[in-house]
């Protein structure tokens, strides 16, 4: 084996392995450090907050109430505000619903015996009226 070959072998065996165990137990261990020693009265008095004083609130306004019809979706029929009625009933009651309120919310209870197409219907009879405020929910 000539010299060339000897220093060539050792380079390639002496090449150093950086291990990353150790350099993540320090950065743990400077994080579990600053964690511990930092105090929240530190941040607190840091911070500038200006809050408006007292007077300068605006006056709470109370929202207007919202007229809620329920529907809810029976596998042998319709149920609007507690009372059976038939389709052409409800679409009724929805589009006076529409044209007297501007405020105002469906909300679907739809039991799990009813058919898909039940649920449907009632959406694409809300849609079709210009209810947006739609609720579904499941039973």
């Amino acid at each position: 084996m000539n010299t060339r070959e000897t220093r060539r072998s050792r380079r390639l065996s002496s090449d150093p392995k950086l291990s990353m165990t150790p350099m993540i137990d320090v950065v743990f261990l400077l994080l579990v450090f600053f964690v511990v020693t930092i105090k929240p009265i530190d941040i607190l008095a840091a911070l500038s907050i200006s809050r408006p004083a007292p007077e300068d609130r605006p006056p709470l306004v109370e929202p207007p109430p919202i007229d809620l019809l329920t529907i809810e979706v029976h596998p042998r029929g319709y149920k609007v505000n507690e009372s059976w009625v038939k389709f052409l009933e409800m679409r009724r009651k929805l589009v006076h619903m529409g044209r007297t309120s501007t405020n105002h919310g469906v909300l679907i209870i739809c039991y799990m015996e009813s058919t898909h197409s039940q649920l449907v219907r009632v959406l694409d009879l809300c849609a079709e009226i210009g209810h947006e405020n739609l609720s579904v929910m499941t039973r």
